[in-house]
């Protein structure tokens, strides 16, 4: 009996995370999965001639970086590189069937933001930013295809 009154009091193996660990760890990935975007769409944005870019300079892709006015420039991104791609295909005589991922961008970034609002309560953030990086792979084969 003593045995297992000891085993029910012994320490846990792993210490629970407190709430700010959690918050630091989803902060920085939060932030790894924003410069890896920005990149992509610096890299997008770089292959396009610059008299169609939506956004100039290209350098600009990485103000997803600063806190809360990424949820702003989300939608500036998500929706002006595929205009940017548009305008030129459309100049060159080549334009292509479907709205070339602005849709899709459209969602992502309400996905962000759903994400962000949400993620003050515990496990709610978590599904629209799931959703968000989900979709985020077939967006961005669609614009470097």
């Amino acid at each position: 009996m003593t045995l297992l009154l000891q085993a029910v009091e012994a320490e846990p193996i792993l210490p629970m995370l407190s709430l700010l660990e959690i918050l630091a760890v989803a902060g920085a990935l939060s932030l790894i999965v924003q410069g890896i975007m920005g990149y992509l769409f610096m890299t997008l944005l770089d292959r396009a001639a610059p008299q169609f870019r939506t956004v100039n300079p290209p350098d600009k892709a990485f103000l997803l970086l600063v806190p809360f006015f990424n949820l702003y420039y989300n939608f500036v991104l998500f929706q002006g590189v595929p205009d940017t791609y548009r305008a030129q295909f459309e100049a060159a005589g080549q334009p292509r069937e479907g709205d070339y991922g602005r849709g899709l961008g459209m969602w992502i970034a309400v996905c962000i933001v759903l994400g962000t609002a949400l993620g003050i309560m515990p496990c709610a953030g978590f599904v629209p930013a799931l959703a968000a990086l989900v979709m985020i792979f077939p967006y961005f084969s669609r614009l470097f295809a």
